[in-house]
């Protein structure tokens, strides 16, 4: 696991195998990007392959998650997308997709902290500057 007790694990037994995650449905108007994390047991995350679902149950644009990864550490990789590279800007989602894009089945790997996330982690939040004294 990344963080936390536990984390999602999952083999993929057949070609095309996948993964989907549903929810209520929800704005992506607040959020800059989904981020998750992945141990892909070795393999390159050019393996997979993610996508969203829209309010219609339509599946929008998929995305090799290779580009948007970021290695944080112990075989961990950081996955930042943002949601208008998957087609989820400014929409209703009810749901993430993740799957083999490779047409062969696939050892063991491991998700962890999957969401949406707002704001630019690291990004100082300005203040307002006070006003000068009074003579």
């Amino acid at each position: 696991m990344f963080a936390g007790a536990r984390s999602l694990s999952a083999t993929y037994n057949a070609a095309w195998a996948g993964l989907r995650f549903t929810t209520a449905s929800f704005s992506t108007i607040p959020y800059n990007s989904l981020q998750f994390y992945i141990n892909a047991g070795g393999r390159s995350l050019a393996s997979f392959s993610v996508s969203l679902y829209d309010s219609s149950g339509s599946e929008l644009t998929s995305v090799n998650p290779h580009p948007y990864g970021a290695s944080a550490g112990g075989g961990w990789t950081k996955v930042t997308i943002p949601p208008s590279a998957l087609g989820g800007a400014i929409r209703t989602i009810t749901g993430v997709r993740m799957w083999d894009n490779t047409g062969e089945p696939q050892p063991v790997f491991w998700i962890d902290d999957l969401g949406f996330v707002s704001g630019v982690p690291g990004t100082p939040v300005p203040t307002a500057t006070p006003p000068p004294p009074s003579p």
